[in-house]
């Protein structure tokens, strides 16, 4: 606590003298992950195989004290680093009375015939509530913008057949869809739970980069 502390502390100093604040982090090259780990705790920078392994320290600073900085470099994939780095905060547990119906609709999700379809999708969300009439559910796909209209089709094909594996004691499905990232709002990624059908890299169809499973 007294860490977590001084850390606020240093912060809010820096803040005040500049609202803007440049995150360094230490670029490993030995023993480079696997995948490009959109949802694991180490993020290739490249294919040689430099790293960032989120459990090591990281530092605020000025801007100006960049230009006295050596060995310095930026990601050619700045927009993954940043789907990465939200990623790394931790999502509060899912409620005690979801847990059973989130842990079905994640065997579901995870299931292997699927998986290849799993990989066209950033993510698969869901929501859960309890109404008068029992529990009730929504699953959204997340896809990569610019997917093409037969991959959203087929995978609100799957996440359809999904929900209709659910034992409706457990819920009912009141919303399956499947939409681009840039139509995904702030307020339902905060209520929503990752029904992660991992652990899945980054999309088979992203450029440059080759999705893949973690064994």
């Amino acid at each position: 606590m007294v860490a977590q502390d001084c850390e606020l502390a240093w912060k809010a100093t820096l803040e005040e003298a500049c609202p803007v604040l440049v995150e360094l982090r230490p670029v490993l090259r030995e023993n480079p992950p696997s995948d490009w780990g959109i949802r694991s705790q180490f993020f290739r920078l490249d294919s040689s195989g430099a790293h960032i392994d989120n459990n090591l320290p990281r530092l605020l600073v000025h801007p100006l004290t960049l230009a006295a900085a050596e060995h310095l470099t930026c990601t050619p994939n700045p927009r993954r680093l940043k789907t990465w780095l939200g990623l790394r905060y931790d999502r509060p547990a899912i409620p005690q009375q979801y847990v059973k119906l989130a842990d079905s609709l994640i065997k579901k999700v995870k299931a292997k015939r699927t998986r290849k379809i799993a990989a066209e999708a950033r993510d698969i969300l869901a929501t859960f509530e309890t109404t008068p009439t029992g529990v009730s559910y929504e699953i959204v796909a997340v896809l990569p913008s610019g997917s093409p209209e037969e991959s959203r089709l087929e995978i609100l094909d799957w996440i359809s057949q999904v929900a209709l594996e659910i034992p409706p004691e457990l819920g009912i499905a009141t919303r399956i869809d499947a939409r681009p990232d840039t139509q995904i709002s702030l307020e339902f990624i905060e209520r929503s739970f990752a029904l992660d059908a991992s652990s899945l890299s980054w999309p088979v169809n992203s450029p440059d980069l080759t999705g893949n499973f973690r064994p």
